[in-house]
């Protein structure tokens, strides 16, 4: 798609196959082409991706993103923290073309540094920054209380007036203080349980999850969970640790964003 009339035909036959069960007035549906519109050619030129592509991450005008952050007790280790506050500044940079109302950010521990409508790299920043890393890795408690249920009761009270979520987890550690399974039952949940995924259907979440650190037990329990036979279809995750994708790109901050747009973009 390329004019405003093409983008509105695609998000509307994206919608009606994917998202039926959520409402967009038509001034919103035509608001957001008009941003597609806008800002399609400076995706492809910002990073060197293709039209396709830069479709593709044009879709994320229909959704909220809310990433959840590791602030556990293993995050001081190495430069984890300086990892992570990196890329959530590399995310803002392009989000802000695409998330008019900003980027959310949980942790998982603590509710003080949590935040809405941030979209800027100096705000990402500040808020890494100050999330004090301390306690355990309860990967599928936090997401499922700090952003499933929340949109699960803001969709049904909206009666479907609301934006379904892109869910990206960035952890560095195997789930502490939770059953190991507590991620993936948070995701079959949302995706086809009561409540969310049979009300909403499996779209109205879209999971991602990426490791920083090189935590041994961290990798395993990932690839564990995007190779599992129930959720590996479900979930999205990257092939290396994030630390070691941004240590091994020597071409400039360009190409770093242009990676980092693989968090949200899989």
């Amino acid at each position: 798609p390329k004019s405003l009339e093409e983008f509105q035909a695609y998000f509307d036959n994206f919608l009606q196959m994917n998202l039926g069960n959520f409402k967009f007035t038509e001034e919103e549906k035509k608001r957001i082409a008009r941003r597609a519109e806008q800002v399609s050619q400076e995706l492809q030129d910002d990073y060197d991706i293709f039209p396709e592509e830069a479709a593709t991450l044009t879709k994320t005008l229909l959704y909220d993103l809310f990433i959840v952050c590791d602030n556990s007790g293993s995050m001081r280790l190495g430069n984890r923290v300086a990892t992570l506050s990196s890329t959530l500044q590399r995310v803002s940079h392009w989000a802000s073309k695409l998330q008019s109302d900003g980027i959310s950010v949980r942790f998982l521990n603590g509710d003080k540094h949590d935040d809405d409508g941030l979209t800027t790299a100096e705000e990402m920043d500040d808020l890494i920054l100050g999330a004090c890393p301390q306690g355990p890795t309860r990967l599928g408690t936090v997401v499922r209380e700090k952003v499933i249920q929340r949109l699960e009761t803001k969709a049904k009270e909206r009666e479907g007036w609301t934006k379904p979520r892109i869910i990206v987890i960035i952890t560095d550690g195997a789930p502490t203080s939770e059953h190991r399974d507590g991620l993936k039952e948070s995701i079959l949940q949302a995706k086809h349980g009561p409540g969310l995924g049979e009300s909403f259907g499996p779209a109205s979440t879209i999971f991602l999850v990426s490791q920083v650190g090189k935590d041994e037990s961290a990798t395993q329990f990932l690839y564990e969970l995007l190779h599992d036979d129930e959720v590996c279809s479900l979930v999205y995750g990257g092939n290396k640790p994030l630390d070691d994708m941004m240590d091994n790109l020597s071409v400039g901050d360009n190409e770093k964003e242009k990676e980092c747009t693989k968090v949200v973009s899989n």
